[in-house]
């Protein structure tokens, strides 16, 4: 089991929102972006994640994010590539060399080339789905259906094949950064993920975007069905909504 850290980090979470230097390999306005998150048992979490990490926890929990939204205008090496929505979950792990960043337990996309590419290229336990966002403006649904066939190249993580949800938001307010130094800022401002291959060797990749402007919305329905018994069953209490950011990706390396 790795370790689980209680410190936030907040130093090292400032230091990585500074742009990095060099060329991004990819562009990308993420969209739509409801930020549901839930409290989870730490040493149940810590017991499934790769060697080298350690698990971040906040006031003494672990936290778990289920994270839909869309992506749009995306450019790889300045090649555009059509849309798609996506799902993610995730936590919030540190290397005691890169710094604090977001482990993935999944991420779904309705775009099967996007799967494949990011599992070939990035490690990143993508799963193929059926995936929709309706509305715009103050309401918004998000719905989706991991497809029951994969065929898609195997990294660390394993996600299940049943997972479902609806949910549905009203939005209103100003949007505003997170506050420095509280929850939302160490949920939100989050700008290195990791990832394994299939032997559990790291990966890590920088990202970057102005900070979140986020609102905390209205939920009108929540419904998360996931046959993982780390995540299962979670109660989801803590929520934000993002309109977009722009996004830039720079080229992973291995730890």
């Amino acid at each position: 089991m790795v370790p689980i850290r209680p410190n936030p980090l907040f130093e090292e979470l400032v230091k990585l929102q500074a742009r990095p230097d060099g060329k991004s390999v990819m562009r990308q306005s993420w969209e739509q972006l409801l930020f549901a998150h839930a409290r989870c048992d730490a040493d149940v979490l810590a017991a499934h994640l790769p060697a080298g990490l350690e698990l971040q926890t906040f006031d003494g929990n672990a936290w778990v994010g289920f994270v839909p939204f869309a992506m749009r205008e995306i450019r790889l090496n300045g090649v555009p590539w059509p849309s798609f929505f996506e799902t993610n979950l995730r936590t919030y792990v540190n290397h005691p060399k890169h710094g604090p960043g977001v482990w993935f337990f999944s991420l779904d996309a309705n775009a099967f080339q996007a799967c494949l590419g990011a599992r070939t290229g990035f490690k990143l336990p993508y799963c193929y789905a059926g995936l929709d966002i309706n509305g715009h403006g103050e309401s918004v649904g998000y719905y989706g259906t991991r497809a029951d066939r994969q065929r898609l190249p195997g990294v660390f993580e394993r996600p299940c094949l049943e997972f479902r949800y609806t949910a549905e938001i009203s939005c209103s307010g100003s949007p505003a950064p997170a506050e420095p130094e509280s929850f939302d800022f160490w949920l939100l401002e989050r700008y290195r993920l990791y990832a394994a291959g299939r032997n559990g060797r790291l990966l890590t990749a920088r990202v970057w975007h102005e900070p979140y402007q986020v609102v905390e919305p209205e939920v009108r329905t929540l419904s998360v069905e996931l046959n993982d018994p780390r995540l299962a069953g979670l109660e989801y209490t803590h929520f934000r909504y993002c309109r977009g950011v722009k996004v830039e990706c720079f080229k992973p390396e291995w730890v």
